[in-house]
């Protein structure tokens, strides 16, 4: 396979991004795992998706096998983002994703923030620029065990939304679970609440709050700034399975991944029943171009547009990516001729968009 040359080009300005590149000659389709590049694509996955928490999810991982977690969870945990493949959108031709084998983990950082993004469009769409309000519910701290702490946490929330200041103000919403641990090593589980409707005293939600938990006053409530500010908010707060303080305690690792083991970590109520929090857009009208580790090596031994794209992928750290392939990488096998039967191999966990330097 052989990069078309650039539509466009500047010689006063330099080489440009490609804003077009052919997918092969040989049928549409996406590769399964274990055509995407032997040896080397692990590595690939790694350095592409998971650089930056390399420590903390190796904990996890040994954290999941500690409690006893299914093969099946671990080896997706571990193989998440194995054999990932770049496509190309056909009626966008400066757009391009990075597909692959999410392992959708609530533990896997990566896997949770793009659920993150995924829900702040979700819900941003769903409401229509309606005008919402955030409230943060807390509970005293205890040290009870944290299993029996997000039991009390959700039983008094649906408590709340059937007392007379939430039935009359609210219409619709959904509470985003955050954990936390604090210095003395206590937990500190709360809620992150969207609210739709009306106006609501912080004095009336605090004194309901403090009536139903019998302890615990602390709560916040106030105006969202916009549609910006809802996915600020929802990208912040969906997307933290641990904290790292978390995650450097084993203990606390262990106890948390039981403790969650079933739990919601998005509750939605009133008409936002209808929302489809994690739905994803398909991968129709997509080209299938070649899988990462074809990319890297090419990036490497070919240079040119090749390396253009890995450079857009991976703006900071493409060249550790080079790195990892031998100095003679193998070549790819070729792709056989028929659609993999494993449906994960359509997840998408990466988009991004070329943007011409002309």
């Amino acid at each position: 396979m052989s990069c078309p040359p650039l539509d466009r080009h500047d010689p006063a300005r330099g080489p440009s991004v490609p804003t077009r590149v052919h997918a092969p000659e040989r049928p549409q389709r996406r590769p399964a795992i274990n055509e995407c590049g032997g040896e080397y694509s692990e590595q690939v996955a790694a350095v592409f998706r998971h650089s930056g928490w390399a420590e903390s999810r190796r904990r996890v991982t040994q954290a999941l096998k500690a409690t006893g977690q299914t093969v099946a969870r671990i080896q997706a945990f571990d193989g998440c983002g194995f054999g990932a493949f770049l496509c190309r959108k056909i009626d966008e031709p400066d757009r391009y994703r990075v597909m692959g084998s999410a392992c959708r983990d609530r533990f896997c950082l990566p896997c949770q923030r793009d659920r993150s993004r995924i829900v702040g469009q979700n819900v941003v769409q769903f409401l229509k620029h309606t005008p919402v309000r955030f409230l943060t519910l807390t509970l005293k701290h205890s040290n009870d065990p944290l299993a029996d702490q997000l039991h009390r946490l959700y039983v008094c929330l649906r408590t709340l939304r059937r007392r007379p200041v939430w039935t009359a103000n609210v219409v619709g919403g959904a509470a985003f679970l955050e954990v936390t641990l604090e210095d003395d090593g206590r937990w500190h589980p709360h809620y992150h609440v969207l609210l739709q409707g009306k106006y609501m005293p912080k004095a009336e939600i605090r004194r309901a709050w403090h009536d139903i938990t019998g302890d615990s006053y602390v709560i916040d409530i106030r105006m969202a700034g916009g549609d910006r500010d809802v996915v600020r908010y929802v990208s912040k707060y969906a997307s933290k399975p641990f904290s790292g303080e978390i995650s450097r305690r084993f203990d606390k690792l262990c106890e948390l991944v039981r403790a969650m083991k079933g739990r919601r970590t998005i509750v939605a109520f009133g008409h936002w029943r209808r929302l489809t929090a994690t739905s994803e857009e398909t991968c129709h009208g997509w080209d299938y171009v070649c899988t990462l580790t074809e990319l890297v090596e090419r990036a490497r031994t070919q240079a040119g547009e090749w390396l253009d794209i890995l450079r857009t992928v991976r703006p900071e750290g493409y060249e550790a990516l080079l790195a990892i392939l031998p100095d003679q990488p193998s070549r790819a096998p070729p792709l056989p001729e028929h659609q993999p039967d494993d449906q994960r191999q359509q997840t998408m966990f990466t988009e991004f968009q070329v943007s011409p330097r002309f």
